[in-house]
C-alpha cells in the first residue's frame, strides 16, 4: 500500500510534453506496477522488522533530489532509511554505463523515449514499459529529450554496490 501511495503522489508532478498535452501516471499502470512489486516481494523478499508500525509513508514532494550518474534522482526510499528496498524518480539523458552485483533493478518508465543498453543489447524505451534488469547487467539510459523513469531496487541501492568497469 506504501508503493500505491508513492505511486498516487507522483501525479501532480506531471509535465507538459512536446505536444502540450499533460502526461500523467494512470491508475491503471500504477496498480500494475505495485502488482508486480508485490509479487516481486513475495518471492523471496521480506520487508525488515524494523518498521515499528510496520508501514512507512513518505511524501514524494518532501524527498531530496540529488544528482547521480545516472542524472538527476528523487531519493524516496533508501537504504538508510532502513527498508528491503528504493524508491527513486529518476530523470536520465545520459546514464554511466554500470551493473550491480547484489542488486536488483526494476525501472518503470515514466515519460519520454529512449534507447537502453542491457550487456550486448539497445532497447527503446518509452512510457508503461518495465525493465528487469538482474545484478551483474551492464546497463545504461540515454535519450535527447530525457527520460523519467522510476528505479526500484532490491535490496536497497548501497553506492558501494555501483561498479563502472564496463
Amino acid at each position: 500500500m506504501v508503493l500505491e501511495g508513492l505511486l498516487f503522489s507522483l501525479q501532480p508532478m506531471h509535465e507538459t510534453n512536446r505536444h502540450r498535452t499533460a502526461v500523467w501516471i494512470s491508475d491503471a499502470q500504477a496498480l500494475l506496477f505495485c502488482a508486480l512489486v508485490r509479487f516481486f516481494f513475495s518471492l523471496e523478499y521480506a520487508m525488515p522488522a524494523t518498521i515499528a508500525k510496520g508501514y512507512r509513508v513518505h511524501l514524494v514532494s518532501e524527498s531530496p533530489t540529488v544528482p547521480c550518474s545516472c542524472g538527476e534522482s528523487t531519493r524516496v526510499l533508501t537504504r538508510p532509511d532502513g527498508l528491503a528496498c528504493n524508491f527513486h524518480v529518476t530523470f536520465i539523458q545520459d546514464s554511466v554505463k554500470h551493473y550491480h552485483k547484489e542488486c536488483t533493478e526494476v525501472y518503470y518508465i515514466l515519460e519520454g523515449k529512449g534507447k537502453m543498453e542491457l550487456n550486448a543489447d539497445t532497447i527503446t524505451v518509452e512510457p508503461g514499459m518495465v525493465i528487469y534488469i538482474e545484478p551483474n547487467t551492464k546497463h545504461r539510459l540515454y535519450s535527447l529529450e530525457g527520460v523519467r523513469t522510476i528505479v526500484l531496487g532490491i535490496p536497497a541501492w548501497n553506492p558501494e554496490d555501483e561498479y563502472y568497469d564496463c
